[in-house]
């Protein structure tokens, strides 16, 4: 005779195991995403103030070249010494930016897999501004101020290293400058970008941009805004008038430019007056 009372438990005694199983299971992951978060989020907090810092020097250093007026004709003045700075600063402010963002990637590896949307958002602008960086790098006729992928990891990786307490950070300033004048390895890297920065240079002193458009400096502007702005929402460590976007570029991806669902009206949301009698605020060298 079958012992149903038997099978009954059997059956009630698996169930109830399964149950238990699916349950533990499902609380340990939601419990090991948050606490994924929560790491990510204390990494993000910890190197954010200085990756908004880097955005602010380049969106203005970027802003300044681009404008009328601006410190492209200091490149091309006869000062070697004048010269000489604008260029190196320049490059010195972007690898700022690629340094921190080496730092912050190296940390947080899986960042970018995170559902949180802070995250997500702030992925998106980085990957926005590398591929502003290198995107027309295919095409027959060159657009200046290309830097690939491989080779803004190099710059990130070598702008970087570790200070008396071994904390990771960028390096400064003097060092940039020292080491670009001693180390002929480290110069190489900025040579092909550096001749691109004198052409657009001499292009917009002449009046003919056409012949070496600065259209990728122009996004870079406008993406480095966005950062800013994500990093600092409630805008405590910068003021609105030194964020202001140069003339927009066409196919900008950042949110100035697509917020409006016409290219040329959204394109026309970040057009600004760069008439020579325009004062220029927060216009840093």
């Amino acid at each position: 005779m079958v012992d149903y009372v038997s099978i009954i438990i059997a059956t009630i005694s698996i169930v109830g195991t399964l149950i238990t199983s699916v349950i533990a299971a499902w609380t340990s992951y939601h419990r090991d995403e948050r606490q994924r978060i929560r790491d990510t989020d204390a990494i993000r907090s910890k190197y954010s103030d200085p990756l908004l810092l880097a955005a602010q020097d380049l969106q203005s250093k970027l802003g300044n070249f681009t404008r009328e007026r601006g410190i492209a004709s200091w490149i091309t003045h006869e000062s070697v010494d004048r010269r000489e700075y604008m260029l190196l600063h320049t490059c010195f402010t972007l690898g700022q930016y690629l340094a921190w963002v080496h730092i912050l990637r190296s940390e947080v590896q899986f960042l970018r897999f995170t559902t949180d949307r802070d995250n997500r958002v702030l992925t998106r602008i980085l990957g926005q501004i590398r591929q502003a960086l290198r995107e027309d790098s295919g095409r027959t006729t060159y657009v200046p101020c290309v830097l690939f992928v491989g080779e803004q990891q190099a710059i990130g990786e070598l702008m970087a290293k570790k200070d008396d307490n071994g904390h990771r950070v960028c390096m400064g300033y003097a060092e940039f400058y020292s080491r670009y004048n001693e180390d002929a390895g480290f110069r190489k890297w900025w040579g092909r970008f550096i001749d691109d920065l004198v052409l657009v240079a001499q292009g917009k002193v002449r009046g003919d941009v056409s012949a070496y458009p600065d259209q990728r400096l122009r996004k870079l502007q406008h993406l480095m805004i966005d950062l800013v702005r994500e990093l600092d929402r409630k805008g405590l460590h910068y003021q609105e008038e030194h964020l202001t976007p140069v003339a927009g570029a066409l196919s900008c991806p950042c949110f100035g430019c697509t917020r409006d669902a016409h290219p040329q009206a959204a394109g026309a949301g970040h057009k600004i007056d760069d008439s020579p009698n325009r004062s220029e605020p927060g216009h840093r060298v």
